[in-house]
């Protein structure tokens, strides 16, 4: 006889979808009911960066934010923040450094990347047409629109660094002809033993020194290597200038020529690549190749 509308437990059973069966419990009980409620209890409604109600459609979405423009930025923000530290926690347990070694120092760089691209004849002709308008109209660039020089050469980890930068700031060179002007042209056709050259040979030999390549978007003279140009025939501006983060490692440097750094390339949610800079080499930490190991 059955009362109270309960069934045996080989019918109840019976009546059983199997993806209920296979979420209960031996005995029956079904843990993945209260955690659910748990979960729904947990709901976050307000958001976290101004304490504004979310609505019950965003609640129940699992909305990081309430949705303004603001807020959206500050949760970016803080995906940001959490993805870089997991990549410094993740890449100091990795480092070969030795226990005696100190800490690095961690330096972010944007991560660049830019393609090689042909430097086509009209690129030649156009650059060639400036340096003869330098010449002829005495254009020297306005040092007040430029930064402070502050690089020092006296350690090789900055220019360890600017490799690992892929020369970012080496786009402003595209829009201001590599900074060219007649005193550097000048400065050119004054070296020693160039006595009886002229600024016209100094324009010319700017032109025989372009690469057949170069990075896209960026100055005619930029390659992947580095500068096509010998460092004496480069802009004031492209020797002297520093970046935060350059500065940084200068800094470092002089303080204690053994400080590594730990240099990565980042892009707001995503790591381009990393090194381990020392006065010695740079490791390259990423990207990895399919085994595991640099490319």
């Amino acid at each position: 006889m059955q009362c109270c509308g309960l069934q045996p437990a080989s019918k109840a059973a019976a009546r059983r979808s199997p993806g209920q069966a296979a979420f209960e419990t031996g005995d029956g009980s079904r843990p993945w009911l209260s955690q659910g409620l748990v979960k729904l209890q947990a709901v976050q409604t307000t958001c976290p960066h101004c304490h504004a109600s979310l609505s019950d459609l965003a609640s129940r979405a699992g909305a990081a934010h309430c949705g303004t423009a603001r807020c959206r930025q500050a949760a970016d923000d803080r995906r940001a923040a959490a993805l870089r530290q997991s990549t410094v926690l993740d890449l100091l347990a990795k480092l070969p450094l030795p226990s005696s070694s100190p800490s690095p120092l961690v330096v972010w760089l944007v991560h660049h990347d830019p393609q090689s691209v042909p430097l086509t004849d009209e690129d030649r002709a156009r650059h060639s047409a400036f340096l003869d308008r330098a010449i002829a109209q005495s254009l020297v660039v306005d040092r007040r629109r430029l930064a402070v020089f502050a690089a020092d050469d006296s350690h090789p980890q900055g220019a360890q660094l600017c490799g690992q930068c892929r020369g970012r700031c080496c786009q402003h060179g595209a829009d201001w002809h590599a900074f060219i002007d007649v005193s550097l042209l000048e400065r050119w056709q004054q070296r020693p033993g160039a006595e009886q050259t002229t600024l016209a040979d100094a324009a010319q030999a700017y032109v025989s020194m372009l690469p057949a390549q170069h990075a896209e978007n960026g100055c005619l003279y930029q390659t992947e290597p580095g500068c096509a140009l010998p460092r004496e025939m480069r802009a004031d501006i492209c020797n002297g200038f520093a970046c935060p983060s350059l500065q940084q490692v200068q800094r470092a440097a002089a303080a204690d020529a053994a400080w590594p750094v730990l240099a990565i390339g980042f892009d707001r949610h995503s790591v381009g690549r990393a090194a381990l800079i020392t006065a010695h080499r740079t490791q390259t930490l990423l990207p990895c190749n399919a085994n595991g190991g640099p490319p």
